[in-house]
């Protein structure tokens, strides 16, 4: 193997043999923040479903949530928000780090398919572009509701950018948290 430098960034088909990333382009990449007030919808064991029973029956009402969250995304995500281009191959597609943070009765491994679906055409074509997704929930009955973000890193990116990005996203969310626990002025 040829030496490489250690800042090398590598390219969208041959990313940097020693996982180094530009870490000023992962803290400049676009950010797209979708604030859901209302519960969010699983698709957990409903692909296991028989045709006309009460669980497919349901199933309206999960298209009718991912519109919604679609049309919210729409409103909500940057203009220059990098897509790539819908036939190009996936490496060479913008990759797509996801954090989901709910008040729901969902079971927290079951809220990311029904939101990555509903997010497909908007933030980017298709799932396979996702290269990390979290979800943080607190369970509640009351209140229902989710702050979904969504950032789009260039091509070829190591798992360390991954990991970067999800960690910017989360200090995101722990801001605006912190701004809604305090108090307001009077």
């Amino acid at each position: 193997m040829p030496d490489q430098p250690l800042s090398d960034p590598g390219t969208p088909e041959q990313p940097a043999q020693d996982g180094s990333f530009d870490r000023e382009a992962v803290l400049a990449a676009p950010v797209c923040v979708i604030e859901l007030d209302g519960p969010l919808r699983s698709k957990s064991n409903y692909r296991r479903t028989k045709a006309g029973s009460a669980k497919s029956a349901d199933w309206a009402r999960h298209r009718e949530f991912e519109e919604s969250l679609a049309v919210l995304a729409r409103q909500a995500r940057p203009i220059g928000w990098p897509l790539g281009q819908r036939d190009a191959a996936l490496a060479t597609r913008p990759e797509v780090v996801v954090l989901i943070v709910a008040s729901s009765l969902l079971d927290t491994a079951n809220m990311a398919k029904s939101v990555t679906d509903a997010l497909e055409e908007v933030l980017f074509y298709n799932d396979a572009s996702i290269r990390h997704i979290a979800c943080v929930s607190t369970r509640s009955a009351k209140n229902q509701r989710a702050s979904i973000y969504v950032t789009a890193l260039e091509p070829g990116q190591p798992p360390a950018a991954h990991f970067a990005a999800a960690n910017r996203l989360a200090e995101l969310a722990l801001a605006k948290q912190s701004q809604s626990s305090q108090p307001e002025d009077a």
